[in-house]
């Protein structure tokens, strides 16, 4: 009788294990070739989830006119807030690069109403020079070519961000069905289980993150123009991208504004924009909102998110924000379909 041992099996599978290498080794160039473009990618799938419940509504009333309707009522206002929002801060840059002289003037002249010490003072104003012309020179000196690549590839990631949103609404569906056809049969009800988790947990994370950056974006529009901040679009932007990292991102923004109305306006003003920014932008979505959209669908501890939304942030840039609590979402699909056939092992036993 013939036996066979774990080299055997490897010989006699060599064609299967050289097809998978190469797959596997198509993938991984596929993935290098499309990197540049993951940016657009990531936002595509998360415009999808966002314009997902709208289309859902539509689908009782126009199932064709639907993905369209969804995607330009969601995926159109957002862009536009990052439009206007990236205008006015190329805006800021070009002043300052036309104006290099004023800015250090500014900066100097809001040091000095700080009456520092005069030997601190000397120290700081010569950094303030020294860090201000070596910014500015720095970006005089990016070539114009660098700014046109930049320029493109924004453009082109945020046209392929709608494409892939609108084609994830309409034909989302048939797409998972073609993942589990070509699932062997023997893996196909687990890797349904898992699509199901992983798509309820993925739901929860990025609508409960935009929604409520959408709301806080809008709330703070409208209190830095009731208080008169400067450049309101801007600082909307910038609280619109720090919203979408859960807790803790929003301070970055109100705290440095409050410090500013502390030296132009005096300490009740700020006091009183602080707190009615606190009141307003900030407890009702980060502490009520946020936590009730993730918690309904994903059961997901708030710390796993806040984690994995500032790790991936850090680790992987724009992308990373999103690419790193899809990770965390796999894992912990994956456990729960693994720890659901464990329990139905042990009932059947």
């Amino acid at each position: 009788m013939r036996t066979s041992d774990g080299i055997s099996k490897l010989i006699e599978s060599r064609w299967q294990i050289a097809a998978a290498a190469c797959i596997l080794i198509l993938f991984i160039l596929f993935a290098y070739i499309t990197l540049p473009l993951l940016d657009g990618i990531v936002m595509g799938i998360i415009f999808a989830y966002i314009a997902r419940p709208t289309k859902k509504i539509l689908d009782r009333y126009s199932p064709r006119l639907a993905p369209y309707i969804a995607t330009l009522v969601i995926v159109v206002p957002v862009l536009i807030v990052l439009g206007l929002g990236t205008m006015e801060i190329l805006n800021r840059v070009s002043w300052v690069l036309q104006n290099r002289d004023q800015f250090t003037t500014a900066l100097l002249s809001a040091l000095n109403s700080l009456d520092i010490p005069e030997p601190f003072y000397s120290e700081l104003e010569d950094s303030i020079r020294h860090f201000s012309d070596s910014t500015i020179a720095f970006l005089e000196a990016l070539p114009i070519l660098e700014y046109l690549k930049g320029l493109a590839l924004l453009l082109l990631n945020l046209m392929l961000s709608v494409i892939i949103c609108f084609y994830l609404l309409s034909d989302g569906k048939r797409l998972v069905d073609k993942m589990v056809d070509a699932c062997p049969d023997i893996m196909k009800d687990k890797f349904k289980k898992f699509l199901v988790e992983f798509d309820s947990i993925l739901s929860a994370i990025f609508i409960g993150s935009a929604y409520t950056s959408i709301i806080i974006s809008m709330l703070s529009l409208a209190i830095f123009y009731i208080f008169g901040v400067p450049d309101p679009l801007l600082m909307t932007l910038l609280m619109f991208l720090a919203a979408i990292i859960p807790v803790i991102a929003g301070w970055m923004i109100l705290i440095p504004l409050s410090i500013q109305r502390y030296f132009t306006n005096g300490p009740a003003d700020a006091a009183i924009f602080l707190l009615v920014s606190i009141a307003v932008i900030y407890i009702p979505p980060e502490i009520i909102l946020r936590p009730y959209i993730i918690g309904l669908k994903s059961d997901i501890h708030p710390l796993l998110i806040i984690l994995a939304f500032v790790g991936g942030g850090l680790a992987g840039g724009i992308a990373g924000f999103f690419v790193s609590p899809v990770l965390l979402g796999a894992l912990i699909a994956a456990y729960r379909v693994y720890a659901s056939g464990r329990e139905m092992k042990a009932l059947s036993d």
